[in-house]
């Protein structure tokens, strides 16, 4: 008999996860970060949740099967429409299952799959969660269709649907006040006339030049490709030849990092500079500016090309500064 509560508690409580990682997912880490919520932190956390639901979705399916009262088969919860008790709505819930493993497992292998298929994935995964609702209301009886599960059920579904429509905590404007739009029409606009050749180069700083600070380290450590998506979206937008991402030599996870940076099928492959000094390194030399002595001489320094440059920071989303 506890297992029949048991079911159905781990059904609501995973709805209750699976609502509050749609609506991380939905309403966009970057939009909603803030000052003591930084946007690793909730892209962390965001899948730490998903992580749990899965934990609470499996609970909910072993006890359903467990009790014995319904003729649930194992077969019956991962495919969809074969069961015998209840055939639509149980096969809903098998679809539901279904796409959380294909979202929790493409993942996990993320780094290794490829951006673009695991974006595929994480998109289609977000039917996972109206099938899920679904299938609570179709099979729940009573305990979702009336009382507080229902009260519960409708709150979720209020919540998933004001995810988007929330406009987050209004964002600090760029360094010295320049809008980014601004920036990249100035990096863009000054190779027209001069038809200079080739064409902008993107420099992105991953040294911590604040004392006693790995807040760069810290991102490029647990959160790679939220920088890499950043440099690859700039190199972009600027129509750049190179990029480069100027980190400390002497960083633990450097070879993880080059090897996320090995495993990406960006149009602009993005170079990775390992510099000597701890606090030189934020002085890494832009395009058209004399060659600094922390630049490896086995690396090549964007600052022989002369071309208008976009130097970024990955703490501050890879944002292009003005040409120099």
């Amino acid at each position: 008999m506890w297992t029949w509560y048991a079911s159905r508690a781990a059904g609501l409580v995973s709805l209750v996860l699976l609502t509050t990682t749609l609506v991380l997912g939905v309403s966009g880490v970057a939009r909603a970060a803030t000052t003591a919520w930084p946007r690793f932190t909730l892209a962390r956390l965001h899948r730490n949740v998903s992580l749990l639901s899965v934990v609470f979705v499996a609970v909910h399916v072993t006890t359903a099967v467990l009790d014995g009262y319904a003729p649930i088969r194992w077969v019956d919860v991962v495919v969809p429409f074969v069961s015998g008790y209840q055939p639509f709505w149980l096969g809903l819930g098998a679809v539901a299952l279904d796409l959380l493993v294909a979202l929790v497992v493409t993942s996990l292998v993320r780094t290794r799959i490829g951006l673009r298929a695991w974006r595929a994935v994480h998109a289609a995964a977000y039917a996972c969660w109206p099938v899920a609702v679904v299938h609570g209301l179709g099979i729940g009886g009573a305990g979702t269709t009336t009382g507080w599960g229902l009260v519960l059920t409708l709150g979720c579904v209020a919540a998933a649907a004001a995810g988007p429509l929330w406009p987050g905590p209004p964002r600090a404007p760029p360094p010295a006040g320049f809008p980014t739009a601004t920036k990249l029409r100035a990096v863009t606009a000054a190779r027209r006339p001069r038809g200079l050749r080739p064409g902008p180069v993107v420099v992105a700083n991953g040294c911590d030049g604040e004392p006693a600070s790995r807040k760069d380290g810290l991102l490029l450590h647990h959160s790679p490709h939220l920088v890499l998506d950043g440099i690859a979206l700039v190199a972009d937008a600027l129509g750049a030849t190179d990029a480069y991402l100027c980190v400390h030599a002497d960083d633990r996870g450097l070879a993880d990092l080059r090897g996320h940076v090995a495993r990406r099928d960006d149009a602009v492959p993005v170079r990775v500079v390992a510099v000597g000094a701890r606090h030189g390194a934020r002085h890494a030399p832009a395009p058209g500016h004399p060659p600094s002595s922390t630049w490896p001489a086995d690396q090549p320094n964007p600052s022989r090309r002369s071309c208008p440059a976009a130097t970024a920071a990955p703490g501050s989303g890879s944002t292009p500064s003005t040409p120099h």
